[in-house]
């Protein structure tokens, strides 16, 4: 199993129904296999909105999960 399968299933595990992302990271394919919905908003800065809002409003249980590309964002 290699490094981003075992995030996706780590993720599963949690009880993460979705992530929010923007644009690509190489963890989305194995984010999707594992039967996760992908959001993907226009930018970055409501990717990472999406998933504190959800965080807020569920009190953590699960937690919102955003996946950005590394770089200077």
């Amino acid at each position: 199993m290699d490094g981003k399968t075992a995030i996706a299933k780590i993720l599963k595990a949690e009880g993460v129904d979705f992530v929010t992302c923007f644009p690509y990271n190489p963890i989305l394919d194995a984010v999707a296999a594992e039967g996760i919905r992908l959001v993907m908003p226009r930018t970055e800065r409501v990717a990472v909105g999406i998933a504190d809002g959800f965080t807020r409003a569920s009190h953590g249980r699960p937690n919102g999960v955003c996946l950005v590309q590394a770089g200077p964002g």
